[in-house]
């Protein structure tokens, strides 16, 4: 019998397939490779996947956070180029946060925060620029926090089921040792305490679902809360945070409203803002009064400082924005077009504010956009002196290419730093304030 053999064409055909074929597969390997190790990077910086320290090791996982996350001023801080400014901006954490407070320690002072994919609660050193992790206990799709002074906090988040989740939480280290910290048998619904060591434990209690907002004093830790009302509107909320003296003390048939707390325990309210829609500010004392603050101002946004009775209030309508200041009985023109939620007023007794402005034209409807986020702008910083009527701009980010869209600032209690939140891609920064 003769042998059989394929035409030497056919041969050339099969043997140019497997050269492809093995030459996909090659590619395809090292492609994976490459993705996988990519990933693995940018998982160690999230500290996933991370070997734990066993048991009596003499460097935990909180040194190890430490050594991972400490940035310094050097390669991740800008100062603008061409100009004397001496303030300094940095760069605390490129993922998104939920929320963050200024704590004061027996040492110094430390910027809590909480990422808002994980739950996670950072403490990040502004003077040296040192970051380090507490917690591990994971909480994911936090969208809000805020900080009481003494490092206990409240998060929402979305459940499962689309619902707002409100969670009262503190670490363990944290909590007060009388009176005032975090009771599951005293709050209101179910309750939680997990042990996640070597870093610190996180205890806690979630209140009713689908709060709309809340309000912390972050000193007394009182809570005032807006949820819905049987009624179709809201009803508010009063209660400490230990679950004791609630009482409902507000209802109104609008259903949209920012509630904020003053050092003395009175609420301040304010419809939420829409672009060239009048808005009216009132405050709302413990036994339930309604007072009005500003009334009937197009696009209203309010800043009150709560330890006095100064107030600055922003107007928006159309492209145009508007700044004005409260120091006694009529308000002052400030000649900067921004919104309220921008600025910080300067804690103690002086009459002056930082303000993020934005430093481009204002497009069409932009606070109804911007509280969407389906619009940004490019801030700098300015400081305005109710005092003096002067105003001095000095930060510009541009300066470095930077642009940086300026979201719920606040400023420590020595007037040093300002922390905000880029609403750009909800990032950290921290701004040192030149004295």
């Amino acid at each position: 019998m003769r042998n059989f053999q394929l035409p030497s064409t056919v041969r050339v055909l099969i043997a140019a397939v497997v050269i492809l074929m093995l030459g996909g597969l090659a590619g395809w390997y090292f492609y994976l490779r490459s993705q996988g190790a990519a990933i693995n990077t940018v998982n160690v910086g999230r500290d996933l996947g991370v070997a734990a320290p066993s048991f009596g090791s003499p460097t935990g996982s909180t040194q190890a956070d430490q050594a991972i996350a400490t940035q310094s001023f050097g390669t991740n801080t800008y100062t603008p180029s061409g100009t004397a400014s001496s303030s300094v901006l940095w760069e605390v954490d490129s993922a998104p946060v939920a929320g963050m407070g200024f704590i004061d320690t027996e040492t110094d002072e430390h910027l809590y925060y909480i990422e808002r994919a994980n739950g996670y609660v950072f403490s990040a050193h502004p003077s040296d620029s040192a970051v380090a992790r507490l917690t591990d206990t994971l909480m994911p799709k936090i969208y809000g926090a805020q900080f009481a002074d003494d490092g206990s906090f409240v998060e929402q988040a979305l459940d499962s089921g689309g619902n707002i989740t409100t969670f009262l939480g503190a670490l363990s280290t944290s909590s007060p040792s009388t009176g005032g910290g975090v009771n599951a048998s005293s709050t209101t619904a179910q309750s939680t305490s997990v042990s996640s060591s070597p870093f610190e434990s996180v205890v806690g209690v979630f209140l009713d679902t689908n709060i709309r907002s809340i309000a912390l004093d972050r000193s007394s830790r009182a809570l005032f809360y807006l949820i819905g009302g049987p009624h179709g509107g809201v009803d508010g909320i009063s209660m400490q945070w230990n679950g004791t003296k609630k009482q409902n003390v507000f209802s109104s048939i609008v259903g949209s409203w920012n509630p904020s707390i003053m050092d003395d325990g009175t609420v301040v309210l304010l419809e939420s803002p829409a672009d060239g829609m009048p808005g009216y500010a009132y405050t709302l004392n413990s036994k339930g009064v309604l007072a009005p603050l500003v009334r009937g101002v197009l696009g209203l946004t309010v800043l009150p400082k709560t330890s006095s009775p100064l107030l600055l209030y922003g107007a928006s309508s159309g492209t145009s924005l508007g700044l004005f200041g409260i120091a006694s009985s009529s308000p002052q023109t400030i000649p900067l077009a921004t919104v309220a939620d921008k600025c910080v007023w300067l804690p103690g007794n002086s009459e002056i504010a930082y303000c993020a402005v934005p430093n481009g034209a204002i497009p069409p409807n932009f606070l109804n956009n911007w509280y969407r986020g389906s619009v940004h702008l490019s801030d700098d910083w300015w400081k305005i002196d109710l005092s003096t009527g002067t105003t001095q701009r000095i930060y510009s980010p541009s300066a470095n290419n930077l642009s940086l869209d300026v979201e719920n600032p606040m400023i420590d209690q020595s007037g040093n730093y300002i922390a905000f939140i880029n609403a750009t891609d909800q990032s950290l920064w921290v701004l040192r304030v030149a004295q």
